[in-house]
């Protein structure tokens, strides 16, 4: 979280030695809010590692969402809302999907 000390959060198992360009796939999972610095190690057959350049990246706390009013007649007032929104019955029975791109 530093920039300086680092810890494992996983591995990927190399795909052999080639001068072919391979491409890799990790996800840090659950990360906390803020300031993230990542590097790779990449270590050959021969036990020899070599670090790559550090990257940030930050990530941004999320705002609440918010619904009103509540019970709804004619209209609901999404806050801070982006995705998909589902409307569903009583019995949990989806009656209306919808995209939500902005506050709506």
């Amino acid at each position: 979280m530093d920039g300086v000390n680092f810890e494992a959060i996983g591995t990927e198992n190399g795909r052999g030695a080639n001068d072919a360009l391979t491409d890799y796939r990790f996800s840090h999972q659950s990360p906390s809010r803020g300031v993230h610095y990542y590097r790779l190690k990449q270590l050959d057959f021969n036990v020899r590692f070599y670090y790559s350049d550090v990257i940030s990246i930050k990530l941004q706390e999320e705002e609440e969402l918010a619904l009103y009013s509540n019970p709804a007649q004619d209209q609901l007032t999404i806050v801070n809302g982006e995705g998909v929104a589902f409307i569903s019955n009583v019995l949990g029975q989806s009656v209306q999907q919808f995209r939500i791109s902005e506050n709506q």
